[in-house]
């Protein structure tokens, strides 16, 4: 019953917490809000360019603030950061010419934390989740946050309409900024973590273990070429239909979510 307990709470921080996610790195809202503010493409695949960049530099040597913070303290500062940032970057307009670089700012700013609540994630699951129970929870978990988004960002790009006031792109962000701090209720309701071992956090040492591991290190070769030619064609298309084929943002807003479907 608890770790059925703890499995809910642990998918409803993960429904509150992809939203944000979501909206920057595979859905075309942000690239839309980009270019309601006079911002250029390169602002755009950089807004894009800014997940993947924080995993590859800082989701390893942020694992030492995760073993000084603990896992769920880790998590509070990770979502407190990423609510700022949204907040930032619904405030946008108001700082004029230098919108869109407080956009590229918030977007760094969030991806930036966005490495600790990873390294939190699986630990804390962890706790309470047993091997037997992986695959169900997972395929459940990511189905119903795939179905969300789907059906959230193709309903957002038929509220937003053919030409959207730029208030209520800050709105929907805005609103977005607080359903970060869902995650944090959930994840506030897990089970106490496991007290790290009393060795210091050791980057050499752990590398060696990851290249060691033969399995891990081959699925990591085959993500990294399936995301390497993936990840920069979704954001380019949405660039694509919207400065080339002037397809409305409520349109290309809404095909992003569609997008979604296959992997739903």
């Amino acid at each position: 019953s608890q770790r059925q307990t703890a499995r809910r709470n642990a998918t409803f921080s993960a429904l509150y917490g992809c939203i944000s996610e979501f909206m920057l790195d595979h859905s075309a809202f942000i690239i839309t809000y980009i270019a309601l503010l006079n911002g250029s493409n390169m602002f755009s695949m950089l807004s894009a360019a800014m997940g993947g960049l924080a995993s590859v530099f800082l989701l390893i040597p942020l694992a030492n603030l995760n073993e000084k913070f603990g896992l769920r303290r880790a998590v509070r500062v990770t979502c407190s950061i990423g609510f700022a940032a949204f907040l930032l970057m619904a405030s946008a307009p108001f700082w004029g010419q230098y919108a869109c670089q407080i956009v590229i700012l918030a977007a760094f700013v969030f991806h930036f934390a966005r490495p600790m609540y990873i390294n939190s994630w699986y630990p804390l699951l962890d706790n309470f989740l047993l091997p037997g129970e992986r695959t169900g929870f997972f395929v459940k978990m990511r189905f119903l946050y795939m179905l969300e988004n789907l059906l959230l960002f193709t309903l957002l790009g038929f509220i937003i309409g053919k030409n959207p006031p730029i208030w209520l792109y800050q709105l929907i962000i805005a609103i977005t900024a607080v359903t970060i701090l869902g995650r944090t209720y959930y994840i506030d309701r897990l089970p106490e973590e496991k007290k790290l071992t009393e060795k210091k956090y050791d980057f050499v040492t752990a590398f060696r273990k990851v290249i060691r591991n033969r399995s891990l290190t081959g699925f990591s070769v085959y993500v990294c070429f399936v995301t390497l030619f993936y990840t920069a064609l979704v954001p380019l298309t949405f660039i694509y239909l919207k400065s080339h084929f002037e397809l409305a943002p409520s349109r290309v807003v809404s095909i992003s979510g569609l997008v979604m479907s296959g992997s739903t």
